[in-house]
């Protein structure tokens, strides 16, 4: 058992939802709401530490990964 999470980063500062792969319905929950936000124009990235030099790295995802170790949500920035 894995359990991955999706964190979002939003005006309270951010929540974090998880899932575990062998869960469907919570996987597809997490899902729906990984597509609801980025058709709003959130920006997605997969993010993983390095084990070894324990250095985080992050990369650009446009679609849900459910095996990814941790995905970050970004709302589209706003010029004042």
């Amino acid at each position: 058992m894995a359990i991955h999470e999706l964190e979002v980063l939003d005006v309270t500062g951010h929540t974090t939802n998880k899932w575990d792969t062998a869960d469907k319905a919570e996987m597809e929950i997490v899902q729906r709401l990984f597509s609801d936000l980025t058709k709003k124009g959130y920006k997605a990235f997969s993010v993983t530490k390095d084990r070894g030099d324990n250095v985080i790295h992050s990369e650009p995802r446009g679609t849900f990964d459910p095996e990814a170790e941790k995905m970050l949500l970004v709302p589209p920035i706003q010029a004042g």
